[in-house]
């Protein structure tokens, strides 16, 4: 009966924890943006308070002495509910133009700061107490670490299936707080039931399974601790940063991987069947080393196998770690600090790839480098001074590895991107063989990883990359391809924009911006109208849309990334904003803060060319920001909608917020790629538009091409709004 009760509040308390943390960030959105830097500093918020949390919880049980101090949990967690339901009512937004970082994690502060801080401390604290009963299953109670990530998986698994389909901001919130209090009652059951037992007994933390756990924790023991927490939490960010840039960019993917890391967690901790740690290993080693070929090789085809094969060795590296961790837990007396410095570990992983790693790296190399060290933390062998032939081959062997691939990709005709080639092949696998047989001594182990990993950053740079960007808003790279002669820019695996070499042909748009696409015959039939006189575009891209701009015209871009307005005002990548016939203004932000500034009934037009990718900027399509553009916007004005998506169908969502409204709408679907023997379409990319309009008779330039087709709201959608949205719903099944 204690496991059940024990039990059910460690689940319920994760649970609270990471939902918390879902709809609190999104309710941020709409005032700072759906930028990388928003997500990316709110994630780090709260594993800094996580860590706080596992921080009280640890001086309490070591701190304080009396039989009494398991009652100020629940006191605490009351206190600090004071101010639930979350909500932004009464917090000023932050100053224009201004760093919001400081602001935003202010706010974070005043609207949960207090409640996540306490909650955070429950798992530890909980399991503490529970070794204190005196049950029979109290002298090792980190079986209910499991029942705590059981929490966190199934908040995970139903927010976006269930809660954030069915439940508004406000009605999380308010859902939210009830599970609090709920919480807060069984932490005091838990304290009570606790205080019975030991009542008139010695109040003394219980020995651990085995004795020998019981004795002094050596520093490097604690090293291992944070090193074994930290390395799956930066692999968990950088696996799905790899494969939503690199591979595809699949909406909701970051779902996957983190179910992947919970379970990590709930298989290294429970009791019920034990997972050989060998078989793991072995396992591990196999797949990590196919992986290592699989990113030497360059292999690109075939999306589900790679995403497969990348997701299974994240999980049994998870999952080893996680094992080692499991395996050196301390005597019960030690637990609070146990957990506050695995919270130190994951919290650092956090840090690192979401802060630091944008300002190291260009591309996404910390994902391979924490693969590699993964493989160095490996149980096994370490090199000893007594036996310098085995160090010596630690060093050597790797090496040799290394340089054999090297040299024959510089020196002969192998070419190891071409997997069909057989004597590129067999190379390969003899090098792999090589490599899985190292994993006995995990430096050995390592070392060869980073030479299969080394070696195919160095055999597939090639001189086509012209320039390439990190920031907080993801890497673009500009290629320089020679069949058409053309430069491309690409934010991940999306093109952004492409512009022809051909001297006759550098102002023409080119992809989803071509004459003869929508956007172009929008142009043709309105160019040089008043529509056309004033114009805002959200999203710059290579600048492309701006050749449609005639002089005379004001068009201004609003594009929150830095590093997109340098390349796009670079001649030597593209040329579109430098030699087009007018010039439009650029304005650096998030576009709906931007928006705002400008005077009302500024533009005749708006366009919003934001959604080509998996990460949508959700606050730039809701009920309040079409209300934001219409404004803006001129009577007789237009909005247009690029909703081009590989994996979503927003053609539903646009429809249910502009009849919400009032407003109509028409879709032109154009899934003609053109034809590049063509002159007429060469260079074209399939693309999908939306314009809405107050009035149909607005549309009076545009009806004449029956391609725009009248759009009708969807009846078994909703309408998505500053307080709902529902991304998963708008996957393309």
């Amino acid at each position: 009966m204690l496991q059940i009760l024990f039990g059910l509040a460690l689940l319920i308390s994760a649970a609270l924890l990471f939902w918390v943390q879902l709809f609190t960030s999104k309710m941020i959105l709409p005032v700072l943006g759906g930028g990388a830097a928003v997500w990316n500093t709110c994630m780090v918020f709260f594993q800094i308070t996580l860590l706080l949390g596992y921080l009280y919880a640890h001086a309490t049980e070591h701190w304080l002495n009396s039989r009494l101090k398991i009652f100020l949990h629940p006191i605490l967690l009351l206190a600090a509910g004071i101010v639930l339901p979350v909500s932004m009512k009464g917090i000023d937004l932050p100053t224009a133009g201004s760093n919001p970082v400081l602001w935003l994690l202010g706010t974070l502060l005043v609207m949960i700061g207090a409640p996540f801080l306490v909650l955070a401390g429950t798992a530890p604290l909980l399991q503490a107490w529970y070794a204190r009963t005196q049950a029979r299953s109290s002298r090792d109670p980190y079986f209910l670490y499991s029942a705590s990530n059981l929490g966190s998986l199934a908040a995970l698994a139903s927010y976006p299936t269930i809660i954030e389909p069915n439940l508004h901001l406000h009605n999380q919130s308010v859902s939210w707080t009830l599970g609090y209090f709920l919480l807060a009652g069984l932490a005091l059951i838990c304290a009570l039931t606790v205080f019975l037992r030991i009542k008139g007994k010695p109040d003394r933390a219980v020995t651990a399974k085995t004795d020998d756990k019981a004795g002094k924790i050596s520093p490097w023991t604690r090293v291992k601790w944070t090193l074994y927490a930290f390395v799956p939490s930066s692999l968990l960010l950088g696996v799905t940063t790899h494969l939503t840039i690199d591979v595809a960019a699949v909406a909701l993917f970051w779902v996957i991987p983190l179910i992947l890391y919970l379970l990590s967690f709930v298989l290294a901790f429970q009791s019920l069947v034990q997972i050989p740690q060998n078989l793991v290993a072995h396992l591990q080693a196999a797949l990590l080393v196919v992986l290592a070929i699989v990113l030497l090789s360059g292999v690109s085809d075939n999306i589900l196998p790679l995403f497969a094969l990348h997701l299974a060795a994240f999980f049994v590296t998870a999952l080893l770690c996680h094992q080692e961790l499991f395996r050196s837990r301390p005597a019960v007396k030690n637990l609070t600090e146990f957990y506050l410095l695995i919270a130190l570990g994951g919290a650092l992983g956090g840090i690192f790839n979401a802060l630091i790693a944008p300002l190291l790296f260009t591309d996404i190399y910390e994902y391979p480098l924490m693969l590699i060290i993964a493989c160095l933390l490996r149980p096994g062998a370490l090199p000893q001074l007594n036996r310098k032939w085995l160090a010596f081959g630690d060093l050597v062997l790797p090496a040799v590895v290394f340089l054999t691939l090297v040299l024959l990709d510089r020196y002969t005709d192998l070419n190891f991107e071409d997997l069909s080639d057989s004597g590129s092949l067999i190379v390969l696998v003899i090098a792999a063989i090589a490599v899985f047989a190292f994993q006995q001594r995990s430096i050995r182990f390592g070392l060869g990883m980073a030479a299969l990993i080394i070696a195919g950053f160095i055999i597939s740079d090639t001189d086509n990359t012209l320039a390439q960007v990190r920031n907080f808003y993801g890497v673009l790279k500009v290629t320089d391809d020679s069949d058409p002669p053309q430069h491309n820019l690409y934010n991940g695996t999306t093109l952004h924009g492409s512009q022809s070499q051909y001297p006759d042909r550098r102002l023409e748009p080119l992809t989803y911006y071509h004459p003869e696409g929508p956007l172009g015959q929008a142009f043709a039939a309105i160019s040089g109208t008043t529509l056309t006189q004033r114009v805002g575009l959200v999203g710059l891209g290579t600048g492309t849309v701006a050749c449609y701009e005639k002089p005379g015209e004001h068009w201004t871009y609003f594009e929150i990334n830095p590093a997109d307005v340098a390349i796009a005002r670079n001649p030597d990548l593209f040329t579109y904003l430098r030699d087009c016939p007018a010039q439009p203004d650029i304005v650096l932000g998030d576009a709906r803060l931007s928006i705002i500034q400008q005077p009302d009934y500024t533009f005749n037009m708006i366009i919003l060319d934001a959604f080509t990718s998996d990460a949508i900027p959700i606050h730039l399509i809701t009920q309040q920001a079409v209300q934001l553009y219409l404004s803006k916007l001129r009577m007789g004005g237009l909005i247009l909608f690029h909703i081009s998506n590989r994996y979503l169908d927003l053609a539903p969502v646009v429809s249910n917020v502009a009849s919400s409204l009032g407003l109509k709408a028409r879709r032109w679907d154009d899934e003609d790629d053109g034809d590049d023997d063509d002159p007429k379409t060469s260079g074209k990319a399939a693309s999908d538009w939306i314009i809405v309009a107050r009035h149909d008779a607005d549309f009076a330039k545009i009806s004449k091409d029956k391609r725009w087709t009248p759009l009708l709201r969807t009846s078994d959608k909703g309408v998505w709004t500053d307080d709902y949205s529902n991304l998963f719903g708008a996957l393309v099944r």
